[in-house]
């Protein structure tokens, strides 16, 4: 899956260290929350939708950058969704499998 980050920090210049919420407005915006650990301030990140849109990697970035992942071995895959997660923020628990 190919995919562009989006840019998340405080007022402060710090960026998130984890997202705590992730929701829409009934305005059509896309809402990251989370809490500045530097200043401790409360961040609300909007985003419209549309602007999400044009942000979308192309169908040839996809193509380019797309992984054959029946050729990854069951632990790879499990290693790239841990860190797709923990990206995200996702905090998973301490144990052998995920």
């Amino acid at each position: 899956m190919t995919y562009r980050t989006l840019s998340l920090q405080c007022h402060c210049g710090r960026p998130s260290a984890s997202i705590r919420e992730v929701g829409f407005t009934s305005d059509h915006q896309l809402v990251l929350h989370w809490r500045c650990p530097d200043c401790k301030a409360y961040v609300y990140g909007l985003k419209p939708l549309n602007d999400c849109f044009q942000v979308c990697p192309t169908q040839e970035e996809a193509e380019e950058d797309s992984t054959d992942l029946s050729k990854l071995s069951e632990t790879a895959i499990r290693e790239m969704d841990a860190k797709f997660l923990q990206e995200l923020g996702v905090k998973l628990p301490d144990c052998a499998e995920l």
